[in-house]
């Protein structure tokens, strides 16, 4: 391509992921609003403690808008010159942000001291620290992207990914409450637990976890929460989180800039839910810890189906993309079908609802951990290996 020409097309890039940047720190502070006025809200139905979620959520959303401030200064320039390599010291930061934070929120949610000051501060810290390691992992290893690029991968995945799926998964849960509904209302003990739902005062903990240990005894109940959670989730958030990806297939990158660029988009995405999924209080520790290994499953299925695109799309192999995306469905289905499986044990013992034995759930619990860390080990092993040798291809 010309010199002039390549000039031209390089500045339509920036002025595109200008107006992209400007349009998702716009939309990220315009949520970031509706949530804090959902916070203001709940503090005058509940008081500051009722408040204090949300609070958190809306300030997080602030701090998703500021990301994209080095976007914009990188479109600005219009530099597509390859970045530097990562520094180690970069990973170092990552494993500090991610205690410290867990020590901060620790310190202040169970002391109740300066909550609305160190809660922020530590949730950002503990949910941002996996995912600077995990993009510190294939940073380090695979081939070097521009700022512009890289921070064009990384904000799809916490833009413009989370909304898409979470419009389509709503969409899918409409069929799979009809399912539940008509599992239920064909037997006696079904219907008995419909009525149940009915009159139940969902405003009150004892009726909320009185409800939910029923529809947890109910098999259909259990069926189609594991079908949806475990292969219909997978199915749509492995097809959107590579969004950021798909503007970029006609300039035809290599598989290896494609897995990088899905590893940042997976990166954004885990961000966005980790940000906004855990609620403070007194399972915000665990909560995060076992968010931590998240941003690995997401940023390396993200990437498997990156590189599934390019080989489908530039060298014509459709069925790698095929099986790659399988087995990114695959990573995410197992590894929501064991949350799942942990989370029902352990409420089902809290409420009593008698679907497990306190020796069952602790062997659910402990098995659940060792899917989860194996699970984790062959992403993070993935991350670091794959970048290499896509590279050598």
């Amino acid at each position: 391509m010309p010199s002039s020409a390549h000039d031209s097309e390089s500045r339509r890039r920036s002025i595109w992921l200008i107006l992209g940047g400007a349009a998702g720190i716009g939309g990220s502070l315009i949520a970031a609003a509706v949530v804090a006025g959902l916070a203001v809200l709940a503090y005058l139905q509940g008081g500051t403690a009722a408040a204090l979620g949300p609070g958190i959520q809306a300030i997080s959303l602030v701090a998703a808008g500021v990301l994209g401030l080095p976007l914009l200064y990188w479109a600005a320039r219009g530099s597509n010159r390859p970045a530097r390599r990562i520094h180690w010291a970069v990973g170092l930061l990552a494993g500090m942000m991610f205690f410290g934070g867990l020590a901060l929120g620790s310190f202040a949610f169970s002391s109740g001291t300066a909550q609305w000051v160190l809660g922020p501060v530590a949730h950002l810290m503990a949910a941002g620290g996996p995912v600077v390691f995990t993009a510190f992992l294939a940073l380090r290893q695979g081939p070097i992207l521009s700022n512009r690029r890289g921070w064009g991968h990384f904000l799809g995945g916490l833009w413009a990914a989370p909304p898409i799926a979470l419009i389509l998964e709503l969409l899918a849960l409409i069929p799979a409450a009809v399912l539940v509904f008509l599992g239920l209302a064909v037997s006696e003990r079904g219907l008995s637990v419909l009525q149940a739902m009915a009159a139940a005062d969902l405003t009150s903990d004892a009726d909320f976890n009185q409800l939910l240990g029923g529809l947890i005894s109910e098999p259909v109940v259990v069926g189609v929460a594991i079908a949806f959670l475990a292969a219909v989730v997978p199915l749509i958030e492995e097809s959107v989180k590579s969004v950021s990806i798909w503007p970029v297939i006609q300039r035809r990158p290599s598989v290896s800039q494609a897995f990088l660029g899905g590893v940042l988009a997976g990166s954004g995405y885990a961000l966005f839910e980790s940000l906004l999924l855990a609620q403070p209080g007194a399972d915000w520790v665990s909560s995060m810890v076992a968010r931590a290994g998240t941003p690995l499953i997401h940023a390396f299925g993200t990437g498997l189906v990156s590189w599934g695109l390019i080989e489908a799309i530039v060298n014509r192999r459709p069925l790698r993309l095929l099986a790659l995306y399988l087995t990114a469905v695959g990573f995410h289905g197992i590894w929501n079908f064991t949350a799942l499986a942990v989370a029902l044990s352990g409420f089902s013992l809290e409420v009593g609802a008698g679907v497990i034995s306190p020796a069952g759930a602790g062997l659910v619990a402990l098995s659940g951990l060792l899917v989860l860390l194996s699970l984790s080990a062959v992403a993070l092993v993935g991350l670091v290996g794959l970048p290499r040798w896509l590279a050598k291809r």
